[in-house]
């Protein structure tokens, strides 16, 4: 496990001040977010009083979006130098509205260390919303994961977990490399970022929802080739999500097809899809 979080931290602080570039990174975080707000809006009608942590935030693509409906937002990443990118955005002042919103950690959670020390009187409180942006697939123990963080930051009674990610189907993984290689390689000429929080990215082609509107962002990327830092290269199947939300404590979990984006694959000469799929889980 330790192998996939080191390339992770080393590809994102290597690319992290090219990540936001990306025209379609914009795209898709702002879907990402308008899905997490759409579903935790159903289920909580004082989310404007919400205290609420990102895992994997990066450079705050999602978080920035998500800061108007909320009280707050902790962002945790293991990347310092995709943090010291969102640090310099507070200072912009088209996010003047919500920088006070937004702060961060930087550190690696951990069953046996989720959070430093220093902010535990914090976030030891628990949170309202805990959600994580297309990172779970870099994650080689998700099941795992998905327990720490809900059994260390999710508030116990009404507090809700998300996540949107890759929604499993028979030969993405394939589909997942020609994309890499023939739209993102060949059209500008180097490497694909994704994921973290941050997504997936420089696409061409459309995106539609099912029903909300989730997405999300990359950066370039030195990684030679997505099993480099992608564990889940055939993203997840809704059942797994099921049982592993079901499995961290979590009850009235909900697993659905988030959005779709469509990709023009020159050797195959037609539009291809990947979905996400959008999954979330109360904490009683």
């Amino acid at each position: 496990m330790a192998d996939f979080e080191n390339r992770n931290q080393a590809h994102y602080d290597a690319t992290a001040n090219k990540y936001d570039a990306n025209p379609f990174s914009e795209v898709m975080s702002a879907n990402n977010a308008n899905s997490i707000v759409a579903a935790f809006k159903a289920v909580n009608h004082n989310h404007q009083e919400a205290r609420v942590l990102e895992f994997g935030v990066g450079t705050g693509l999602v978080a920035f979006k998500i800061a108007p409906f909320v009280k707050s937002i902790v962002g945790i990443d293991i990347s310092e130098s995709m943090l010291e990118q969102l640090a310099q955005k507070k200072k912009d002042p088209q996010y003047a509205a919500v920088a006070s919103k937004v702060t961060t950690l930087h550190h690696q959670v951990k069953d046996e260390d989720p959070y430093p020390v220093a902010a535990a009187a914090d976030v030891g409180q628990g949170f309202d919303l805990v959600y994580s942006s297309v990172v779970m697939h870099h994650i080689e123990n998700a099941p795992g994961l998905i327990q720490t963080l809900v059994k260390n930051f999710v508030k116990p009674g009404n507090g809700w977990f998300y996540i949107i990610d890759f929604q499993y189907e028979d030969g993405m993984a394939g589909r997942w490399e020609k994309i890499v290689t023939e739209v993102f390689h060949t059209q500008h000429g180097h490497g694909h970022g994704h994921g973290h929080g941050h997504g997936h990215g420089h696409g061409h082609g459309n995106s539609h929802a099912d029903h909300d509107h989730s997405s999300h962002p990359p950066g370039q990327c030195p990684v030679k080739k997505l099993g480099d830092i992608v564990p889940h290269t055939e993203g997840f199947k809704d059942d797994d999500l099921r049982r592993w939300f079901s499995a961290a404590g979590l009850v009235d979990i909900q697993v659905k097809r988030g959005w779709t984006h469509e990709f023009f694959i020159p050797s195959e000469g037609k539009n291809v899809p990947l979905h996400f799929v959008l999954a979330g889980g109360r904490l009683p």
